[in-house]
């Protein structure tokens, strides 16, 4: 067995937008578990090294951009998880969530599977507290974090996945509380055509078609996708379509890129709210759309627009309702904003400046305050828009990042004024410094916050009431961590604490009173995730993946029932295996196993029942694919043992369910020379 050390590439991968008490950032952890973290990462570093590798061979600098500027990821003082195109269609995941859910540190609570609803936690925090992103551009929902993943893309479209962990918000401004996910989709410089269909148990049935192809300097992809299930038990059924396209038009030193999508998707949606009222069902409608311009010279700039719109239907009855019930929710949002960033380079280091402007509205007739004129809900007979609420955000950021001899710093401030709260302030500092040249630490303090949705304010429901007196969450960040890179290997490592102050949740004091947004007065989360990624050559096992997150919280909640924030994965552990078994065929292994702290309220019969705590589970999944450069058949299987569990309290989700499909590759580039 030998490990391979290829020659440099110029491949570089961009991230397109990331890009209090005084000294006591760690204090509260114990010493002892910070000398064992030190020393079973070096440990670590020193037996991969030996076993990987006799000497080291430095590996192509990949260009990242954690940052508003770009930045080495070797320099970058921060963790950042990169999730490449194999590693995706490797997977043995149908959907966006179920490859996150592949990753430590990040906490996927599924209610439903294949998209229809998943809620994403970054480091203990809860689900709206990160930032999605679509190719750099917000992709957030003012309603309810619940939307964060109504994408209009499907995996096959996706390049790869970036993931940042910890604090966002001194780059992207409110929401990056806990972190930010940015997608970055199919940009392949080539002219092809791929088609898929797939089936599975559950009546599972779907296809996409995409392609990719070029006009001269003007490259575009462009793909449809269609999954339909009757569901794994009654009320689990789903819909769901999506259209995405983008385009982007070059020139010497200028581009313009242009994406556009749009996802309706229907499903039953089994207690996903209350499971005193099992039979609800939900369709989302998502579009969005955005235009950039880049300009590449000594002043290097963009300006963008974009625009996203979220309709929503929730039938608290999915038929035969009950007496006294008044009818179904309608809400619609939009939100528009525009954007300038501009990079300076100089003697001194790189600089960025820029502003962010944006609107969030939302139509209701639950949220939001009562309108002066009702607007007529579209395609619905006699039903209207009763309800609304718009608000504004100005963000105006600042960064500046450079190097002393080895070290390399980078700092800057985020100034967001939001028209219902006013000034909010986000300043942060990282530092990177090399011991050796495969070896780097880092350091950060950053502060970081978000805003109430349109559904922590507003929401009145039979089991639900919203707040309007809650405040802004915010908190104070610090992490401290090791990167070891080669070809072959990268390992890395960090502890972190970030100290909250009110921390929004759902809450409640007895099992029968209804549940309140409220701010808890103080969340403070104590962290250590540690991550390897190995790549062989000439040896059966392909690549292996194997990574560790450990979480502590302390939480001042006076007692109550929490719904969403003090229900966390202490541990979370994944091993990932991809190996050969003949020729072209292999088998890829995923392996979790997810200890989940905190309480749930059991509901059996009609009542709630004394509370219980979350069962840690271990999970299963596999795929068996034969890939050539035309064709892909492949066949996957979830929850392999076919255990019971649930990651939000009474949504019960599936057994084991097998599924597989072909995927085929028209490749026009040599017909098209041809000609």
């Amino acid at each position: 067995m030998r490990i391979s050390h290829k020659k440099k590439s110029n491949v570089e991968l961009y991230f397109n937008k990331w890009s209090r008490k005084k000294n006591s950032a760690f204090l509260s952890l114990n010493k002892i578990i910070k000398i064992s973290v030190l020393t079973i990462s070096y440990f670590m570093l020193n037996a991969f090294t030996t076993f990987a590798q006799t000497d080291t061979i430095k590996i192509d600098e990949i260009k990242v951009s954690a940052y508003r500027s770009p930045i080495l990821f070797s320099e970058a003082s921060r963790t950042i998880t990169i999730i490449n195109k194999n590693e995706i269609s490797s997977s043995p995941a149908s959907s966006f969530s179920e490859i996150l859910k592949m990753n430590t540190n990040v906490d996927i609570r599924e209610r439903g599977v294949y998209g229809t609803q998943s809620d994403i936690n970054l480091r203990g925090g809860s689900f709206s507290q990160n930032l999605i992103l679509i190719n750099g551009i917000r992709f957030n929902d003012s309603q309810t974090g619940h939307f964060q993943l109504n994408l209009p893309i499907e995996i096959n479209d996706i390049e790869r996945i970036e993931i940042l962990k910890g604090s966002g918000s001194r780059v992207f401004g409110n929401n990056a509380f806990s972190g930010a996910i940015n997608i970055i989709t199919s940009n392949e410089n080539t002219q092809n055509l791929k088609l898929s269909l797939f089936t599975g148990e559950n009546q599972l049935f779907g296809g996409y078609i995409s392609s990719n192809f070029s006009i001269k300097n003007y490259s575009n992809y462009i793909s449809i996708s269609k999954k339909i299930s009757d569901g794994y038990k009654e009320n689990t059924d789903f819909d769901i379509s999506n259209i995405f396209y983008s385009g982007n038009l070059k020139f010497n030193s200028s581009s313009i890129q242009f994406q556009t999508g749009y996802l309706d998707k229907s499903f039953g949606a089994n207690s996903f709210y209350t499971p005193v009222y099992p039979n609800q069902f939900e369709q989302n409608k998502t579009t969005f759309a955005n235009l950039k311009f880049s300009l590449d010279k000594k002043i290097k700039s963009s300006y963008s627009a974009y625009w996203r719109k979220n309709y929503d239907r929730f039938e608290l009855f999915r038929d035969n309702p009950a007496p006294w019930y008044t009818g179904h929710n309608y809400h619609v949002t939009n939100t528009y904003g525009a954007s300038i960033n501009t990079n300076i380079s100089s003697k001194l280091g790189n600089s960025s400046i820029g502003i962010d402007y944006s609107i969030e509205k939302i139509l209701s007739n639950k949220l939001g305050e009562e309108l002066s004129e009702q607007i007529s809900i579209p395609n619905e007979d006699n039903l209207y828009y009763t309800h609304g609420k718009s608000r504004e955000n100005t963000s105006i950021f600042f960064e500046h990042n450079f190097k002393l001899e080895k070290l390399s710093i980078s700092t800057g401030i985020m100034l967001n004024y939001n028209s219902m709260y006013n000034w909010q302030y986000y300043p942060g500092i990282d530092v990177n410094y090399p011991i050796t040249e495969n070896i780097k630490i880092f350091s950060s303090v950053n502060y970081s916050g978000r805003l109430p949705s349109f559904t922590d304010l507003y929401y009145v429901g039979p089991s639900n009431i919203g707040n309007i007196n809650i405040k802004p969450e915010n908190a104070l960040n610090y992490e401290i961590g090791t990167k070891y890179i080669t070809n072959s290997l990268l390992i890395q490592t960090s502890i972190y604490r970030r100290e909250g102050k009110n921390i929004i949740d759902w809450v409640k004091l007895n099992p029968d009173d209804l549940w309140q947004s409220n701010n808890l007065t103080e969340v403070i989360s104590n962290g250590f995730e540690i991550s390897a990624k190995i790549n062989f050559e000439d040896f059966f096992i392909k690549n292996a993946n194997f990574s560790y997150a450990f979480i502590d919280m302390e939480k001042t909640s006076n007692q109550y029932i929490s719904k969403y924030v003090l229900d966390y994965l202490k541990h979370k552990i994944i091993l990932n295996l991809n190996h050969k078994i003949y020729k072209n065929l292999s088998l890829n292994w995923n392996f979790s196993y997810n200890d989940r702290q905190g309480t749930y309220l059991p509901y059996i019969n009609g009542a709630y029942q004394t509370s219980e705590n979350y069962n840690a589970i271990f999970l299963i999944g596999a795929k068996l694919y034969w890939k050539s450069n035309n064709y892909n058949i492949y066949m996957e299987a979830s929850n392999i043992t076919d255990i019971k569990y649930q990651d939000i309290e009474n949504i019960e989700l599936p057994g084991r369910w097998i599924k597989g499909g072909i995927i085929l590759n028209f490749n026009f580039n040599k017909h098209l020379k041809s000609l």
